[in-house]
């Protein structure tokens, strides 16, 4: 039995899909998405829709990845196309178990394009408490000023009447190159990626989408849902992607579960324009784009981000097909006459309410699924919000669904003891029972072990033995490469960073590499993932940057610890700190070390103390930082006006007093066993009662 208190949360790898829909089309990667036969030449829209799609993958070394995105293109031979422009910041951690709509351009041109272009301003890596809240940053240094190209082993096309879906598996955990120890250590974005086609019939990750309904169906029951708010965004406000609304049609069936703001089944019929809700499910392109619809012709390229669509379905079909759904959500296969239908939703669950009506919890079962209850006891991860230990019983709704984290279905046999991952509900918080969670959604984890990583510098390849020599700390080791190795090649230049998709005939000796897979029986490491570092740039350094901290208060006898870590270096250089300290007149403050990047000093008198920070990154200082630490006496007690207004009434005045002579312990004694009434005297602080002491001293 669990009591469950909630408190006050103060506050990677991550996938980009690019739907490029209505348009899109063409081939890349490893597969080629179907061509559909274009209209005639007088009916071929020339430009297209692009729509981002933002998911993750678990890491157990951060709490929080806040990556602020500033824009995203694509880059072609013949034209460019802004997919987004803006600035949004993202939890990437929010999205392990699902994927979110990031944002939708309408007037991509047709034609090639071979890469994507990425721009991040900011890339934080985030630890917490056990109560959510964040205990320390760290800043990763961006090259070239954010600046990222993603390309894939070949070309791709957006070609009208056809749709092509192509997935960009950034992996957070191995893109980000850790170099020194200690506050000498410094984290580097590396960005390592691949790419692939996402064929039709995949079965996608479920995606959340939150918003207000525009439009509803009342034959069909199907709703037009405007984005209002992104659920991975840490601060909830000031979403630029959504100042136009970014729209799709939501499709529900049989199997979709529809909750109410209290966590109970209810009707979708009851829907109201301007409802707010989130739906989950799977989201695709429609029929009608697929084969070649009416699209958007509007020439005019809207690169705001929004899903300023002018399309409309003109035959107003439902588009059914005879193929079986496999991963067991409600997909009709059926596609809505709204203007915005260009992307189709299809529900497993519609969360009624605003966004934080239903709670989203991780934790491990306990228990297995009681069928005869419909419950199961989950634990709570730390970090939530929750004191330690928290649980709470799980009443599974009717209704609720269950998938893994792929997005396959599952049912409820798949909730036994020990399994983990991320349950929606509405938590119902008790006095007296313990807490219960209405379950209508469970996203199941199949955590698979880390790989073991080895890095160093390459020696020699060997592209047809599928082997190389690598140069290691511990020596030179051979190293296997599995004939399926994702191979990324990251080229470091003073603009920016390449991140490629190779073969292992790319890579050659002087490279650093980092590698990822195992040991293998044979004594060689036997490596899956490959991370190939080359660099082009010119070795124009950049300056470091240096951040003294915050500006301190203090009383004289402190000791005060400066703090010197949130200095960073662009280049991800080791830095060497140097303080110096302005002291009051009078003085004797000193450092404890200014060569260390948090020293301390005892602020021995009152006034205003100065400490000044320059860090070096081997070749260059930066500006000097300051910080101001205000120092104030401690306030002394008057003791006899504390007598005066405490103790006189009953033991008369302190010439005349009955208690003189009295002990600080011996006053805090009687007042803890309300002696003659003298617990009322509980507000005085211990200091208090000391200075009375002092007064009564010899009387």
């Amino acid at each position: 039995m669990y009591k469950l208190q909630r408190f006050p949360r103060l506050g990677a790898f991550f996938a980009l899909t690019l739907l490029l829909a209505a348009c899109g089309g063409g081939g890349g990667g490893a597969s080629t998405a179907p061509v559909a036969t274009p209209p005639p030449d007088s009916q071929i829209p020339d430009t297209g829709t692009v729509g981002v799609i933002i998911t993750d993958a678990s890491t157990e070394d951060f709490d929080r990845i806040l990556a602020t995105i500033t824009s995203i293109e694509l880059r072609g031979d013949d034209a460019d196309a802004v997919i987004f422009s803006g600035e949004e910041t993202i939890d990437l951690l929010e999205l392990e178990s699902f994927t979110e709509l990031f944002a939708v351009a309408d007037g991509v041109p047709a034609g090639d394009y071979n890469k994507i272009r990425l721009r991040l301003s900011e890339l934080s890596l985030v630890r917490t408490d056990d109560m959510g809240n964040a205990i320390e940053t760290i800043n990763v240094a961006l090259p070239g000023n954010g600046k990222v190209d993603l390309n894939p082993r070949q070309t791709f096309f957006v070609m009208p009447g056809s749709t092509l879906l192509l997935e960009l598996d950034i992996d957070a955990h191995k893109s980000i190159k850790v170099t020194g120890t200690g506050n000498g250590t410094r984290y580097n974005f590396r960005p390592v990626v691949f790419v692939k086609i996402q064929e039709a019939d995949d079965v996608a990750r479920l995606a959340r989408l939150h918003g207000t309904v525009e439009e509803i169906d009342d034959t069909t029951g199907e709703f037009v849902l405007c984005q209002t708010d992104f659920v991975s965004d840490p601060d909830d406000e000031d979403s630029d992607a959504h100042d136009d609304g970014q729209c799709l049609t939501v499709v529900s069936g049989e199997e979709t579960g529809v909750f109410g703001a209290d966590g109970e089944p209810a009707d979708l019929s009851t829907l109201m324009v301007g409802d707010a809700l989130t739906a989950i499910g799977t989201l695709r392109v429609s029929d009608e784009s697929t084969a070649g619809g009416s699209g958007d012709s509007d020439s005019e390229s809207d690169s705001d981000g929004d899903s300023d669509s002018d399309g409309s379905d003109d035959d107003g079909d439902s588009d059914s097909d005879s193929e079986s759904d496999s991963d067991g959500d409600s997909d009709s296969d059926s596609d809505a006459g709204f203007d915005d239908d260009d992307l189709i939703l299809d529900a497993a669950v519609i969360e009624l309410g605003p966004l934080g009506t239903f709670e989203r919890l991780e934790g491990v079962l306990t228990s297995d699924f009681d069928a005869a209850t419909g419950t199961f006891t989950l634990m709570l991860d730390d970090g939530q919000g929750f004191g330690d230990d928290s649980a709470v019983t799980a009443l599974l709704q009717d209704g609720a669904r269950v998938f893994d984290m792929d997005g396959m279905a599952l049912d409820e046999s798949a909730l036994v003891e020990g399994a983990e991952g991320v349950f929606d509900g509405v938590l119902m918080l008790s006095d007296t029972d313990p807490a219960t969670l209405k379950t209508v959604l469970a996203v199941l984890d199949t955590p698979d072990d880390a790989p073991d990583t080895l890095s160093g510098t390459i020696l020699s390849v060997d592209p047809m033995g599928l082997s190389l020599m690598l140069s290691t700390d511990m020596g030179d080791r051979c190293v296997d490469v599995t004939d399926d190795a994702d191979i990324t090649l990251v080229t470091i230049t003073d603009d920016g960073t390449d991140s490629d998709t190779v073969g292992l005939d790319a890579l050659m000796a002087g490279m650093t590499a980092q590698l990822f897979g195992m040991e293998d029986v044979g004594g060689c490491f036997l490596a899956d993932t490959i991370r190939a570092e080359l660099d082009n740039s010119t070795g124009v350094n950049m300056a470091p940057i240096a951040e003294a901290g915050p500006d301190q208060d203090a009383v004289v006898g402190d000791t005060v610890m400066l703090d010197g870590t949130s200095s960073m270096d662009p280049d991800g250089d080791i830095l060497g700190f140097a303080w110096t300290l302005s002291a009051p007149m009078g003085s004797a403050a000193a450092l404890s070390d200014a060569m260390v990047a948090m020293p301390t000093f005892v602020a021995d008198v009152a006034g205003t103390y100065e400490a000044q920070l320059v860090v070096n990154d081997g070749l260059e200082d930066s500006a000097p930082d300051s910080v101001t630490i205000m120092v104030t006496e401690i306030a002394l007690l008057d003791g006899e006006a504390l007598y005066a207004a405490s103790c006189a009434t009953c033991h008369g005045t302190l010439d005349m007093t009955d208690v003189g002579g009295a002990s600080a312990a011996s006053i805090q004694e009687a007042i803890d066993n309300n002696t003659g009434n003298m617990g009322s005297l509980d507000v005085l602080s211990g200091d208090e009662v000391a200075a009375i002491a002092a007064a009564l001293e010899g009387r």
